[in-house]
């Protein structure tokens, strides 16, 4: 009757070792889950903060480009204003001095006709004495 009495406790304490033992298994698997998770999160967290500082990123860039581009399409518009003063500046020194050289030529007509005329004159005058 000892022997089984001691026997039962032997069998009780193993009993009661491997309930511990799978508690303390429980708890570590639980807290390396937790730890687990925790990485992940953080991974998470680490991914997203590098997304949100790449798209901060990537605006600034677009930023700086279309600052960029709308001082090139700045002087570009400037400079095509340029040149439409510049051709029309042109267009008109051109008009003024083709009409300096059509009055030119027609006071150089005039004058040519006049000395025509003198000269059938004293040719008439001529041919009269």
């Amino acid at each position: 009757a000892a022997k089984e009495k001691e026997e039962q406790q032997i069998q009780a304490l193993q009993a009661k070792l491997a309930a511990k033992r799978e508690e303390r298994q429980r708890t570590e698997s639980n807290v390396k889950e937790e730890e687990r998770r925790r990485a992940m999160a953080a991974q998470l967290l680490m991914k997203d903060s590098r997304a949100v500082e790449k798209k901060k990123f990537a605006q600034m860039e677009m930023a700086a480009e279309n600052t960029v581009l709308a001082a090139q399409n700045s002087r570009l518009r400037s400079r095509q204003v340029q040149r439409a003063i510049s051709a029309n500046e042109a267009g008109k020194r051109e008009t003024n001095l083709n009409s300096a050289q059509r009055k030119l030529q027609s006071a150089r007509a005039l004058s040519d006709e006049i000395n025509e005329g003198k000269k059938e004159l004293l040719t008439r005058e001529e041919a009269h004495d």
